[in-house]
Parts: structure tokens; C-alpha cells; sequence
């Protein structure tokens, strides 16, 4: 008789081409001439299947390693370039309180914005790496509502007058300024809602309305409306 490994319902014979493994499944059977009763032995070869199934899992584990690889170095290199960042950020607060004439303060305006821009498409890099790991979360806190417009409308305003369209911004009256939440969450969104309005608005305008309806107490609920006159 061949050796043979039990795994489950399926076992794994020694065979003349090698260890193939097969589903096994025995059956009460009955022996109408005799009455005498057996088991009936069914085998069904998945050797194929079994080797396809293990070289996917194979093939997974080394693509889940690859994601992971590509996280480490994702965040090594947001930290690596937020240190000198920060350090360029700090030196054009510093030569904005200095004696300069209005073009070269608003020059360094201007770079001090796109600097602080960088700073936060690298934490979205960061942040990309914690997703691809499962490991996002959000970071809830207290933010200035009326800032992180003010942000965003100049910064649009300016994108939008390259373009040669028109930026319309409307915030209504009894919208709250302090928030509990994920500043930079909700900032992504309206940005990314915002560039492709840019993008797909060849002339005319883009707009940007803040509402907001108080749903108790401690509750309120902010309505961004962005609208365009292009193709979407």
C-alpha cells in the first residue's frame, strides 16, 4: 500500500510520478448480492489546483510585502524632506518681518504659501503610506474653520485669475469658525473638488458657498457647494 498524509478531506499519495494530492471521500456502500456492507472510496486529483492555489498565496504574500516595502520608504522620505522644508519655511517667516519692499514681501509671500503647500502634499504622502498598510486614521481636533477658507481662497483665487476665470466665493452669515474634526481630511476634499473644477473649466467661473444648519446642541452640519461653468 503507499504511504499517504491526511490533511482535512483531501490527503496527499506517494505515487510512481511523485506525492500528488487528491480530495478523498468515502462512502457507505452495500453489496446488493452478497448484503454485505463497505465503504466506497472516491478520489479526485487537485494536484493543479492545489499548486495553482499555493503559487497565488505565494504571489500575494510577496505583493502585500512589496506594499509594504513601498510604505517604509514612503515615510522614510516625507520625514527626510520635511526637515529641510521646515527649515526653508521658518527662514522666510523670518525675512518677512524684515525691512522689504511690497513686491519682494509679497515674492515671499507668494513662496512661503507654496512652501507651506509642499509641506502638506507630503503629509498626504505619508498619509497614502499609512492607507496602503490599513493603519489611517483620522486626527480629530480643534480647527479655525475661517483660516482653512481663507487658505483655500487664496490660493484658488490666484489659480483660477491664471486661468483667466472668475473665482466666486460665498460664506453664509452664522457659519462657525470653531470645529471639531479633521482639518486636513476636509481640506483635501474641497482642494480636490476644486482642482478639477479648475481643470475642466475652459472659461467663466468657479465658485465655492459654506453653509451650515445646527443639527443639536453640540452638532452642526457645513454644506460646501462648488459649482462651475465647464463640463461638469
Amino acid at each position: 500500500p503507499l504511504a499517504r498524509k491526511e490533511h482535512g478531506s483531501e490527503i496527499m499519495l506517494a505515487t510512481p510520478k511523485g506525492n500528488r494530492w487528491f480530495h478523498w471521500l468515502d462512502l457507505p456502500a452495500r453489496d446488493e448480492a452478497s448484503g454485505k456492507t463497505g465503504t466506497l472510496s472516491l478520489a479526485r486529483d487537485i494536484t493543479v489546483f492545489r499548486n495553482i492555489a499555493q503559487a497565488e498565496a505565494e504571489a500575494r504574500q510577496k505583493a502585500e510585502q512589496a506594499t509594504r516595502a513601498k510604505s517604509r520608504f514612503l515615510a522614510m522620505v516625507s520625514h527626510e524632506m520635511r526637515t529641510p522644508l521646515n527649515s526653508i519655511l521658518g527662514m522666510l517667516e523670518l525675512a518677512l518681518d524684515t525691512g522689504l519692499t511690497p513686491d519682494q514681501c509679497e515674492m515671499l509671500s507668494t513662496s512661503r504659501q507654496s512652501g507651506q503647500k509642499l509641506k502638506r502634499l507630503i503629509g498626504d504622502m505619508l498619509d497614502y503610506s499609512q492607507i496602503r498598510i490599513g493603519r489611517f486614521d483620522l486626527r480629530v481636533g480643534v480647527f479655525d474653520l475661517q483660516k482653512l477658507l481663507v487658505r483655500l481662497r487664496e490660493e484658488f483665487s490666484q489659480r483660477a485669475q491664471s486661468n483667466g476665470l472668475d473665482f466666486r466665493w460665498q460664506v453664509a452669515q452664522g457659519v462657525p469658525q470653531d470645529l471639531m474634526g479633521d482639518e486636513r481630511r476636509l481640506e483635501q476634499v474641497i482642494e480636490n473638488i476644486l482642482d478639477n473644477a479648475i481643470k475642466f473649466t475652459e472659461a467663466g467661473f468657479i465658485s465655492l458657498s459654506v453653509t451650515s444648519e445646527a443639527t443639536s446642541e453640540d452638532d452642526v452640519r457645513i454644506r460646501f457647494q462648488i459649482s462651475d461653468s465647464g463640463v461638469g
